[in-house]
Protein backbone atom coordinates (compact mmCIF):
# COMPACT_ATOMS: atom_id res chain seq x y z
CA UNK A 1 0.00 0.00 0.00
CA UNK A 2 1.26 3.24 -1.16
CA UNK A 3 1.04 6.51 1.32
CA UNK A 4 0.54 9.96 -0.03
CA UNK A 5 1.03 12.53 1.76
CA UNK A 6 -1.35 15.40 2.68
CA UNK A 7 1.09 17.88 0.33
CA UNK A 8 0.67 15.45 -2.67
CA UNK A 9 -2.53 14.62 -2.29
CA UNK A 10 -3.33 18.53 -2.52
CA UNK A 11 -0.74 19.09 -5.41
CA UNK A 12 -2.24 16.05 -7.58
CA UNK A 13 -5.85 16.84 -6.52
CA UNK A 14 -5.64 20.82 -8.05
CA UNK A 15 -3.79 19.45 -11.08
CA UNK A 16 -6.48 16.98 -11.80
CA UNK A 17 -9.07 20.38 -11.08
CA UNK A 18 -6.63 21.94 -13.36
CA UNK A 19 -6.53 19.29 -16.23
CA UNK A 20 -10.31 19.11 -16.17
CA UNK A 21 -11.15 23.13 -16.57
CA UNK A 22 -8.24 23.48 -19.24
CA UNK A 23 -9.09 20.35 -21.02
CA UNK A 24 -5.21 19.86 -21.52
CA UNK A 25 -4.76 23.31 -22.46
CA UNK A 26 -4.49 27.35 -21.88
CA UNK A 27 -7.55 29.06 -21.38
CA UNK A 28 -7.70 32.62 -21.07
CA UNK A 29 -10.10 32.57 -18.58
CA UNK A 30 -7.91 31.92 -16.36
CA UNK A 31 -5.92 34.75 -14.51
CA UNK A 32 -4.20 34.72 -11.36
CA UNK A 33 -5.33 36.85 -8.26
CA UNK A 34 -9.03 35.78 -9.38
CA UNK A 35 -10.21 35.03 -5.34
CA UNK A 36 -10.61 31.91 -3.47
CA UNK A 37 -13.44 29.14 -4.04
CA UNK A 38 -15.69 31.14 -2.25
CA UNK A 39 -15.33 33.87 -4.77
CA UNK A 40 -15.73 31.15 -7.45
CA UNK A 41 -18.82 30.04 -6.40
CA UNK A 42 -20.12 33.29 -6.06
CA UNK A 43 -19.71 33.88 -10.40
CA UNK A 44 -21.98 30.94 -10.89
CA UNK A 45 -24.90 31.92 -12.29
CA UNK A 46 -26.74 33.52 -14.80
CA UNK A 47 -27.83 37.14 -15.85
CA UNK A 48 -30.60 37.38 -13.01
CA UNK A 49 -29.59 35.64 -10.50
CA UNK A 50 -25.91 34.57 -9.54
CA UNK A 51 -24.16 33.61 -6.37
CA UNK A 52 -26.20 34.14 -2.79
CA UNK A 53 -29.56 34.48 -5.03
CA UNK A 54 -28.68 31.07 -6.89
CA UNK A 55 -30.02 28.32 -5.30
CA UNK A 56 -27.48 26.21 -7.41
CA UNK A 57 -24.67 28.43 -6.07
CA UNK A 58 -25.72 28.02 -2.70
CA UNK A 59 -25.93 24.17 -2.69
CA UNK A 60 -22.48 23.58 -4.04
CA UNK A 61 -21.13 26.73 -1.44
CA UNK A 62 -23.18 23.94 1.30
CA UNK A 63 -21.25 20.96 0.22
CA UNK A 64 -17.75 22.47 0.15
CA UNK A 65 -18.34 23.61 3.42
CA UNK A 66 -19.95 20.78 5.14
CA UNK A 67 -16.77 18.41 4.12
CA UNK A 68 -16.34 18.01 7.80
CA UNK A 69 -12.24 17.53 8.14
CA UNK A 70 -11.65 16.00 4.61
CA UNK A 71 -10.85 18.13 2.04
CA UNK A 72 -13.99 18.21 -0.29
CA UNK A 73 -12.72 16.86 -3.59
CA UNK A 74 -16.52 16.27 -5.12
CA UNK A 75 -17.24 19.77 -4.65
CA UNK A 76 -14.59 20.96 -6.07
CA UNK A 77 -14.97 19.10 -8.61
CA UNK A 78 -18.43 19.97 -9.39
CA UNK A 79 -17.61 23.50 -8.98
CA UNK A 80 -14.94 23.44 -12.00
CA UNK A 81 -17.05 21.39 -13.95
CA UNK A 82 -20.12 24.57 -13.35
CA UNK A 83 -17.72 27.26 -13.97
CA UNK A 84 -16.32 25.73 -17.11
CA UNK A 85 -19.96 25.14 -18.39
CA UNK A 86 -20.84 28.70 -17.53
CA UNK A 87 -18.06 30.04 -19.05
CA UNK A 88 -16.76 31.87 -15.74
CA UNK A 89 -13.33 32.01 -14.29
CA UNK A 90 -11.82 29.34 -11.90
CA UNK A 91 -10.53 30.32 -8.66
CA UNK A 92 -6.69 31.29 -8.01
CA UNK A 93 -4.94 27.81 -8.53
CA UNK A 94 -1.93 28.72 -6.11
CA UNK A 95 -4.67 29.89 -3.45
CA UNK A 96 -6.58 26.89 -3.87
CA UNK A 97 -3.21 24.33 -3.29
CA UNK A 98 -2.52 26.81 0.21
CA UNK A 99 -5.86 26.86 1.51
CA UNK A 100 -6.30 22.72 1.01
CA UNK A 101 -2.80 22.49 2.58
CA UNK A 102 -4.27 24.42 5.42
CA UNK A 103 -7.78 23.01 5.46
CA UNK A 104 -9.37 23.79 8.45
CA UNK A 105 -12.19 25.74 9.74
CA UNK A 106 -10.66 29.31 9.18
CA UNK A 107 -10.15 28.60 5.69
CA UNK A 108 -14.22 27.38 5.27
CA UNK A 109 -15.00 30.57 7.26
CA UNK A 110 -13.11 32.68 4.57
CA UNK A 111 -14.98 30.63 1.45
CA UNK A 112 -17.78 31.40 3.25
CA UNK A 113 -17.06 35.32 3.63
CA UNK A 114 -15.56 35.68 0.02
CA UNK A 115 -19.04 34.18 -1.35
CA UNK A 116 -21.32 36.08 1.15
CA UNK A 117 -19.57 39.95 1.18
CA UNK A 118 -18.11 39.96 -2.01
CA UNK A 119 -19.13 43.57 -3.49
CA UNK A 120 -19.35 43.35 -7.74
CA UNK A 121 -16.89 46.04 -9.40
CA UNK A 122 -18.99 48.97 -10.51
Amino acid sequence: MTVVSSAEEVVVGVAGLMARFHHGGSDARYRPGSGDAGAAVRRLGDRLRSGPDSPGAERLLGGLLRSGGRRPWRPLYKLIESLDHQNRQPPDWQVLIQDLLSWDRDVKKRWAEEYYTYEREA
